[in-house]
C-alpha cells in the first residue's frame, strides 16, 4: 500500500496514547477546579447538565478508536495489499472522526463555563439585543399575515395547505416569545441581585437570535412557496426529429516493423439515414469492417456492404501515420441524436422554441405526444404538484374557474369548456373553438387519467383523437408543416432508437494486438 496511506495508519497507536493522556489531564484539571471557590458558581449547572459525562463519552470514543485500530487497521497493515488501500483509508478516517469527537467533548465544560460567566456579565446588553431581535421577528410574522390572508382568499381550495405551511413559522414566533419570557424572568432576578438561572437566561437569548436567522430565511422560502400558487405554465410538444450517426475507427501499423507500432484514429461521426444506421448496428461487433494492405496487394478491402460503406465517405488514409502500410477499420461508435420543439406558455404569454436536443430515450417516450401538453402547472398548484402526463393542450386547466367556464349549447344541451379570452391560445392549440373540450371527455380524463401517470389521447385508445397519431392532430395545418410529418415520421416508433444511445466497442485488429 502507498506510504501516504500507511504512515498515518501506523501513527494511530501513538495518537491513541497521546489522546488518553489528554483526556486524563483534562479530568484531573476539572477535578482540581471543582475544589476551588470559583467553581461554586458553576456547581448547579455542572450537576444539572452532567458535565462530567463528557469525559466518560470521550473515553468511550477512545475505546472505539482503539477497537478499530486493533480489529481493522492492524490486520490491513499486516496484509499490506494494494487492493485494500481504500479500506485502510476508510478505517483511518473513522479513527480520526473519533479523535475529533473527543476534542469536542473535552471542550464542553470549559465552553459552558465561559458562556455562563459572559451571560452574568453582559446580561443587560444581551437582554436588550434579544428584545430588538424579538421585535424584528414579530415584524416578519406581522407582515406575513396579510400575505397569507390574500393567498387564502385567492386560493380557497388550498387554505388547509397554506395554513399547514404557515404553521411552522408561527411556532418559531411562539417558541421565541416563550424563550424571551423565561430570559426576562431570570434577568429580573439578576437585577434584584437574587439567585438567577444564567443558563436559562443565556440559552433563552441564544434561541431568539437563532430563531430570527431562521425566520428570515423561512420568510423568503414560504413566500416563494405560496407564490407558486400564482404561477401557471405549460409545455407543449410541437415537433420532433431524430438523426443517426456512425463513427468509424482505424488502427494502422507498420507491417515490416518488429515492434508494436499500432496507432488509433477516429473519423468524424457521419450523419446517416436510419437504414444505414440500422445496418451498421448489425455489423458493429465485427473485428474489421474494412482493411488496408492486409493480405495480397496494397489496396483497401471492404468486408461489409460496399453500398452502405460508401455512404460514410471514408477517406482511407486521412491522418495516416508515416511509415504505416496496413490498417483495420471498425465501427467505433453508433448513436442517435434527438430534437424537440415546444410551445411554452407562462401565464398568458406564449413562446415557441427552436430545436432543443433531448435524450434519444425522450424521443421514444414522447413519440406519441406531438401536439400534446407534456408538462402543466395550473394556478392554485404547488410546483411539486405539476402534471407530467401527456394530455391535450389545456385539458389540465379545464374545470378551473381561473381559466374559463362551462357553457351549455342551448340547441344540443352539450356542455363544453370556454376558455377566457386571455387563455384562448389553449383553445386554438386544442383544435379551435369548434372543438372545445366537452364535459364528458374532460370527466373521462379527470377521473381516469389526470395525475395517474398515464397519457390521455381520447376515449378510444385504438383510434386516438389527440397526440401524434390523433385524428384532430393529423387534421391540423400545424402538424402538416412539422419536420416530423415532412420526413414521413407518421409511422410506428423507430425500433432502432430503443436502447441505442451512445456506444463504443474495442478497437479493431492491429499487429500489436
Amino acid at each position: 500500500m502507498p506510504s501516504e496511506v500507511v504512515k498515518p495508519a501506523k501513527e494511530i497507536p501513538t495518537r491513541i496514547t497521546e489522546m488518553q493522556k489528554t483526556i486524563d489531564g483534562d479530568i484531573a484539571k476539572y477535578k482540581k477546579l471543582q475544589k476551588t471557590g470559583d467553581f461554586k458558581f458553576f456547581e448547579v449547572y455542572a450537576k444539572r447538565e452532567r458535565w462530567e459525562d463528557n469525559f466518560q463519552q470521550a473515553n468511550a470514543k477512545l475505546t472505539k478508536a482503539n477497537a478499530i485500530n486493533s480489529k481493522k487497521i492492524l490486520p490491513l497493515l499486516k496484509e499490506n495489499s494494494r487492493d485494500k488501500t481504500h479500506q485502510l483509508r476508510v478505517q483511518t478516517k473513522l479513527v480520526n472522526q473519533q479523535f475529533a469527537g473527543i476534542r469536542k467533548l473535552l471542550k464542553v465544560p470549559y465552553k459552558r463555563m465561559t458562556f455562563l460567566k459572559e451571560v452574568k456579565k453582559m446580561a443587560p446588553e444581551w437582554i436588550k439585543t434579544a428584545d430588538k431581535q424579538m421585535t424584528n421577528l414579530d415584524k416578519i410574522v406581522t407582515e406575513l399575515h396579510p400575505f397569507v390572508a390574500k393567498a387564502r382568499t385567492d386560493h380557497p381550495s388550498r387554505i388547509k395547505d397554506i395554513n399547514k405551511k404557515f404553521a411552522p413559522l408561527l411556532k418559531v414566533q411562539t417558541d421565541s416569545k416563550s424563550a424571551l419570557k423565561t430570559a426576562h424572568k431570570e434577568f429580573s432576578l439578576h437585577k434584584a441581585e437574587e439567585i438567577a438561572d444564567y443558563a436559562k437566561l443565556g440559552d433563552g437569548i441564544k434561541i431568539i437570535g437563532a430563531n430570527l436567522i431562521k425566520m428570515t430565511a423561512d420568510d423568503k422560502t414560504f413566500r416563494a412557496k405560496i407564490g407558486e400558487l400564482y404561477r401557471s405554465y405549460s409545455k407543449i410538444l410541437t415537433d420532433q426529429r431524430i438523426e443517426y450517426y456512425v463513427q468509424i475507427g482505424r488502427t494502422s501499423w507498420d507491417g515490416y516493423s518488429d515492434y508494436d507500432t499500432d496507432e488509433d484514429y477516429s473519423y468524424p461521426a457521419k450523419k446517416v439515414s436510419e437504414e444505414t444506421y440500422t445496418y451498421f448496428t448489425s455489423v458493429a461487433s465485427m473485428e474489421n469492417v474494412a482493411t488496408w494492405g492486409i493480405g495480397w496487394g496494397n489496396s483497401p478491402v471492404v468486408e461489409v456492404s460496399t453500398d452502405y460503406w460508401n455512404k460514410l465517405g471514408i477517406q482511407w488514409k486521412s491522418g495516416w501515420p508515416n511509415g504505416h502500410d496496413e490498417a483495420g477499420y471498425w465501427v467505433n461508435d453508433i448513436f442517435p441524436k434527438a430534437y424537440h420543439k415546444y410551445i411554452l406558455i407562462e401565464g398568458t404569454e406564449k413562446k415557441e422554441t427552436g430545436w432543443i436536443e433531448v435524450d434519444p430515450e425522450d424521443y421514444e417516450e414522447y413519440y406519441d405526444d406531438i401536439g400534446q401538453e407534456i408538462v402543466s402547472k395550473p394556478y392554485g398548484f404547488f410546483e411539486e404538484e405539476k402534471l407530467e402526463e401527456s394530455a391535450p393542450p389545456g385539458m389540465s386547466l379545464v374545470g378551473n374557474p381561473a381559466y374559463g367556464k362551462w357553457v351549455t349549447n342551448p340547441t344540443t344541451g352539450v356542455r363544453s369548456w370556454s376558455f377566457l379570452e386571455m387563455y384562448g391560445v389553449y383553445s386554438l392549440l386544442g383544435g379551435g373553438s369548434s372543438h372545445n373540450y366537452r364535459h364528458n371527455d374532460w370527466n373521462h380524463y379527470n377521473s381516469g387519467y389526470r395525475g395517474k401517470g398515464t397519457g390521455y389521447y381520447g376515449r378510444d385508445k385504438k383510434n386516438p383523437k389527440y397526440g401524434t397519431a390523433g385524428s384532430r392532430t393529423l387534421a391540423s395545418p400545424r402538424m402538416q408543416k412539422t419536420s416530423f410529418a415532412k420526413s414521413g415520421g407518421l409511422k410506428s416508433a423507430h425500433s432502432s432508437v430503443r436502447g441505442a444511445g451512445s456506444r463504443s466497442r474495442n478497437r479493431g485488429s492491429g499487429k500489436g494486438k
